[in-house]
């Protein structure tokens, strides 16, 4: 047999069995002929069918939005600490605990300035004493009109020293500014302070912030406005909503960082709030770190 015949038949046999194959595989899945350019049928799991997560916003695809890291806190948070000197007598409310505004936080020592203020109290007693004597004798015109006026001023100025020392006292009283949670403390009783120094921090739990950094590069793409996906690092698969409410006015350095390797840490940023949307917020705790994506502007 010549060796062009031989070819030729085992090109046949070739063909022959691949167009068996084809035929197979085809048929059973019942699509025969192939169509071409058609995509894949999406695996319902995969395609958001059914419980799990929210899904990834379509925004997400790399292009349409600037990542950033950040920190979260209470909507309204704040640092209290006392506007007079001393030494803590008592810390009336613990970290957790709910306080309402207005509310005693913390006593200072306040033997001295209730002391004081007595005394004052007493002199102002004594003044309106002496002012009641001045009276009577000035109608009785036993002394003269200046004597009177002297009495007067003594009392104006002892009801003076008396209104500063309850001052004093009243400011050795740390209250709540307003509704909230005790979230830390940074005494302890017994601890002596100066004016201002931090004694306890106190937030409104009803609604939370993201405190961000936007790469310098990236923030002619963000405004005011934009909305914005927020992904706690301590809750996982959990993706909240929220929008952009403020920019920064300048640029700083780097604060928060994740844990990639390949994040900038000599990089500059922009502070970027994001407020958390709606009755999302039941799980979040100050404190946590997260990553925010922010609809970016078309570049």
């Amino acid at each position: 047999m010549k060796l062009n015949e031989i070819s030729m038949r085992k090109a046949v046999l070739s063909a022959l069995a691949g167009s068996a194959a084809l035929a197979t595989l085809g048929f059973s899945a019942g699509v025969w002929p192939p169509k071409v350019g058609v995509p894949p049928a999406p695996i319902p799991e995969l395609a958001g069918a059914g419980p799990g997560p929210r899904a990834v916003p379509a925004e997400e695809d790399g292009r349409g939005v600037v990542w950033a890291t950040g920190k979260v806190e209470a909507l309204r948070q704040a640092v209290v600490g006392s506007k007079v000197p001393g030494r803590i007598e008592a810390y009336l409310r613990q970290e957790g605990e709910s306080v309402r505004k207005g509310e005693p936080l913390v006593l200072l020592e306040r033997g001295r300035s209730k002391a004081e203020a007595a005394r004052a109290g007493a002199r102002r007693d004594q003044a309106r004493r002496e002012l009641g004597r001045a009276r009577k004798l000035r109608r009785s015109r036993v002394i003269p009109a200046s004597e009177l006026e002297s009495a007067e001023t003594a009392l104006l100025l002892a009801q003076a020293e008396l209104e500063a020392g309850r001052e004093a006292v009243e400011e050795a009283v740390v209250r709540a500014p307003f509704d909230g949670r005790v979230l830390k403390t940074f005494r302890e009783s017994g601890e002596s302070v100066t004016p201002g120094a931090p004694l306890l921090a106190i937030g409104d739990l009803s609604a939370f912030k993201v405190r961000s950094e936007v790469d310098e590069l990236d923030v002619s793409r963000v405004r005011t406005g934009a909305r914005a996906w927020i992904r706690p690092d301590s809750l996982p698969g959990r993706v909240l909503e929220g929008t952009v409410a403020r920019l920064g006015g300048m640029l700083g350095k780097k604060a928060q960082f994740s844990e990639d390797p390949r994040e900038r840490v000599d990089a500059k940023v922009l502070e970027v709030e994001v407020r958390v949307e709606g009755s999302q917020t039941g799980t979040l705790v100050p404190g946590m770190s997260a990553r925010v994506s922010i609809q970016a502007l078309s570049p």
